[in-house]
């Protein structure tokens, strides 16, 4: 997937209104960049997109938190960045159910990843540029490619030019 810039907040909320119709139960979404990178932001975005009743905050100290959206559904959004390595089963065991009948956002994937190997997963990787700029790459499971190519030109086209 070719990048996209995102030049600003409002940005990076869209490309949130983008990919929300775009997920199903059960995907998996990997939020990849460096600490300040806007990963929180974009899963903030994400669950207002998706329709939650409550608003998206930071799981670094709880590990996990679970948003019930509008529809019946559910976002789960964690963070393994205080994971030493990858996680052992009881610790899997852990968080297995935030996996399983909802849409789960990771940061921090690396500690993870041998557990999801078999789920559809998607992969958002944030750069930052500036304060508020950021470089996105996002990537969908192989049978869902052109459905985000489609996507992100319909984007794009809507767009109002600069």
């Amino acid at each position: 997937m070719p990048s996209l810039a995102l030049p600003a907040l409002d940005a990076t909320e869209r490309l949130a209104a983008l990919l929300a119709p775009l997920l199903r139960e059960g995907d998996v979404l990997e939020l990849v960049g460096d600490l300040g990178a806007g990963k929180t932001t974009f899963v903030a975005a994400l669950a207002r997109e998706l329709g939650s009743v409550e608003p998206a905050r930071s799981p670094t100290y709880t590990v996990a938190h679970r948003y019930e959206l509008a529809d019946g559904r559910w976002l789960a959004h964690l963070d393994c960045y205080r994971s030493t390595g990858p996680l052992d089963e009881a610790a899997w065991g852990d968080l297995e159910p935030y996996f399983d009948g909802g849409i789960a956002c990771v940061e921090w994937p690396d500690a993870i990843r041998p557990w999801i190997a078999d789920r559809p997963t998607w992969q958002l990787q944030l750069d930052v540029i500036t304060i508020d700029a950021r470089v996105a790459r996002l990537t969908a499971p192989a049978d869902r490619a052109r459905e985000l190519l489609d996507a992100v030109l319909r984007g794009a086209a809507t767009r109002p030019a600069a």
